[in-house]
């Protein structure tokens, strides 16, 4: 990727089973534009599977770079447009072919530094998640509430709806 060896991507033909893989980013192409390069970490399955034909799996190079940064850098390249550059859409279905996806430019810091950037991206997700968590039981709280005030207008209370509800 981008010029460097960093794991190794492979397209597989369909039907494939993905049976005692090792940890593996899945990097796919499928759907609209800004679907155009999703990715997941698949870390194994009891049963054999079979995936989508235009799936593309990278495994990792232990030596060079992890699942987990790997997937920080696709989902980068999904956010910043970079894979939808690289793609292509027709008929709304997206396509991103192997020597595009393998030419794509793939930031290898040491591995160490690698380590820090994950934890740092998890703890800001972490965060990210507290307060999606927050907005969500607010919304709750304003709906609740709002449901009360309804509820006592159409009742002829004029009183105001303590706003512990």
């Amino acid at each position: 990727m981008g010029g460097k060896a960093c794991g190794v991507v492979e397209a597989k033909k369909r039907g494939t089973p993905l049976t005692g893989v090792e940890p593996q980013s899945a990097h796919g192409s499928g759907g609209a534009s800004e679907e155009l390069g999703q990715s997941a970490i698949f870390r194994g399955y009891e049963a054999p599977l079979c995936f989508q034909s235009t799936l593309h799996r990278f495994r990792a190079a232990p030596a060079k770079t992890t699942p987990e940064f790997a997937q920080i850098v696709f989902r980068s390249h999904v956010r910043t447009g970079v894979l939808r550059k690289l793609g292509s859409i027709t008929t709304n279905i997206g396509h991103l072919t192997l020597d595009k996806f393998k030419a794509e430019p793939f930031p290898l810091p040491p591995l160490d530094e690698q380590g820090h950037i994950v934890a740092e991206v998890d703890h800001r997700l972490s965060i990210v998640r507290g307060v999606e968590a927050e907005v969500d039981a607010n919304l709750k709280r304003a709906q609740a509430l709002r449901q009360a005030v309804l509820a006592r207008a159409f009742a002829g209370v004029n009183e105001a709806v303590p706003s512990s509800v």
